[in-house]
């Protein structure tokens, strides 16, 4: 009778010969465009993916990839997500001028993960890239790494523009290399136009809106944009121990 507990105890000990899984994640932002569970983001943030998912009010869900534009950095995804509204595309960014103020939103550092976006203001800075890039704007740096893929919004909570990098120019001595701190730092955004060029392309609609000179406060922009932003989250590589 005495060896009944014993033969308990050897039962629920745990077993040695588990296996392992370790799962490298690395994340980035994209917002809704229709009411079909299309996301824009960066073609750089779903780069070699073994899987693809979005963090939504509902939970994760799977994402598929649609299509890509690496010259760009722009990805198209699918899921099955719909959201209480959709990201309205400006209709016209002609009247953009340097210095205006822009709204970032996004899901900066381990913001992914927790589902916590930040909103920062911050301004247009040129409306070329650092080497005259047609499809690129710049902003004043505010943006950090998670950023990526993320809508520029305009006062009235338009996306004028996709958050791509940072693009930074220093001094370079003889040898080629930087030398001390940079010269100048910018936030760098693909233009809307190279956007909807894309969506186009790929058959994939959006919603254009005409409200370009209503300005909104920013608890209102914050909110709005909540419902439409989304942290994307890939799998790159998972590795069994």
């Amino acid at each position: 009778m005495r060896l009944l507990p014993l033969l308990l105890a050897l039962l629920a000990m745990p077993s040695f010969a588990q296996q392992m899984i370790y799962y490298k994640i690395s994340s980035g932002t994209g917002f809704l465009i229709n009411n079909d569970g299309h996301v824009v983001t960066n073609e750089h943030v779903v780069r070699g993916c073994k899987s693809i998912s979005i963090l939504t009010p509902k939970g994760e869900e799977q994402a598929d990839l649609v299509a890509t534009h690496p010259e760009r950095d722009l990805a198209v995804l699918k899921t099955a997500y719909i959201g209480k509204t959709t990201a309205p595309m400006r209709w016209n960014i002609s009247d953009l001028h340097v210095g205006d103020g822009v709204v970032v939103m996004g899901y900066p550092g381990q913001e992914g993960s927790t589902g916590h976006s930040q909103y920062k203001k911050t301004s247009i800075t040129s409306l070329k890239g650092p080497t005259g890039e047609d499809q690129w704007i710049q902003l004043a740096s505010v943006a950090s790494k998670g950023n990526s893929g993320g809508p520029v919004l305009d006062g009235s909570g338009n996306v004028i523009a996709v958050i791509s990098g940072m693009a930074m120019t220093y001094h370079v001595g003889a040898d080629g290399k930087p030398i001390g701190a940079p010269v100048k730092k910018s936030d760098v955004a693909i233009t809307l136009a190279a956007l909807q060029d894309f969506l186009r392309d790929h058959g994939v609609s959006f919603y254009e809106s005409t409200s370009g000179n209503v300005a909104y406060g920013d608890g209102v922009l914050r909110d709005n944009a909540r419902n439409f932003i989304v942290p994307v989250r890939c799998i790159q590589d998972v590795t069994r121990r």
